[in-house]
C-alpha cells in the first residue's frame, strides 16, 4: 500500500500533468495577439495604398503659381523679349501668353511665375530699369481662359464681305495649313470686312506665309498678314 501511494505521488508530480489545465488558458492569449497583429496590419496598409492614389486636386496645384499681367507693351514685342527683360525671374516662352484686343492687337501679355519670390524679383525688376511696363497680379482664370497660339496662327484680314471659304482657301493656296479649323470673323461696327485664323504646322511655315501673303490681294481688297503668338 506504502509502495502504491509512492507512485501515485511520482505520477502527480511529472510535469505532464500541467497538460490537464484548461488549454484556453495558454492558447486564448496567443490567438488574440496574432488576430490582433493581423488586424492592425491589413487596414493600415489599404489606407496607404489609396492615400497615395489620390489625385492632386488642380486647385491646389495652381497654389504655387502666381499669374501677372504685363501692360505697356509694345504691338511688336514677342515672348523672347520679356524673357530677356525678367533674366532673372525663372521665366521661358511656356510661361508667357499674350492678351489680344478684339482687333487682335496684343496689350498685354499674362505671365505665369513659378512662385510668389519670382513675382516679387519681376516687380523690383521693373523699378530698377525704370518703370517701363506695368505688372499686376491677377487671378488663376486669366492665365486659363487665353488661348496660346504659339507663332503657329496668322491672322489674315481684309477680305470684302462678300468673300467665302474656297476664295480665302484659294488665297493661301500653295501653303500648308489646317484648313477644318481655320476661323474666319466679321470685322468692324457695322462689319466691313472679314478675317481669317489659320493654323500651320509649323512656326517656320507660319511665318513664311506671312511673309509671302502680306499686302497680297483677294477680290481685289488688299489683305494685311500677322502671326499670333
Amino acid at each position: 500500500m506504502a509502495r502504491q501511494l509512492c507512485l501515485l505521488r511520482n505520477f502527480l508530480s511529472r510535469p505532464s500533468v500541467h497538460f490537464c489545465r484548461d488549454p484556453t488558458q495558454t492558447l486564448l492569449p496567443s490567438i488574440l495577439s496574432s488576430n490582433a497583429r493581423s488586424f492592425s496590419t491589413v487596414p493600415q496598409d489599404t489606407v496607404d495604398d489609396s492615400s497615395s492614389s489620390t489625385p492632386i486636386d488642380p486647385f491646389l496645384k495652381h497654389q504655387s503659381h502666381v499669374i501677372g499681367r504685363l501692360t505697356g507693351i509694345g504691338r511688336n514685342m514677342l515672348k523672347t523679349d520679356v524673357v530677356h527683360y525678367f533674366e532673372d525671374c525663372n521665366l521661358t516662352p511656356q510661361h508667357i501668353k499674350v492678351d489680344y484686343n478684339p482687333g487682335y492687337s496684343p496689350f498685354a501679355m499674362i505671365l505665369q511665375f513659378g512662385s510668389q519670390s519670382d513675382f516679387s524679383s519681376a516687380v523690383r525688376t521693373i523699378t530698377r530699369k525704370g518703370r517701363l511696363y506695368k505688372l499686376d497680379q491677377v487671378p488663376h482664370d486669366v492665365w486659363d481662359r487665353l488661348k496660346s497660339y504659339d507663332g503657329k496662327s496668322v491672322i489674315f484680314q481684309g477680305f470684302p464681305l462678300n468673300a467665302m471659304q474656297e476664295d480665302i482657301e484659294r488665297y493661301l493656296s500653295g501653303f500648308s495649313y489646317n484648313a477644318s479649323t481655320m476661323n474666319i470673323s466679321l470685322r468692324g461696327r457695322p462689319p466691313t470686312m472679314k478675317a481669317a485664323i489659320v493654323g500651320f504646322p509649323t512656326s517656320i511655315e507660319a511665318m513664311n506665309a506671312c511673309n509671302m501673303k502680306n499686302r497680297g490681294f483677294c477680290l481685289n481688297s488688299p489683305i494685311t498678314a500677322r502671326v499670333l503668338f
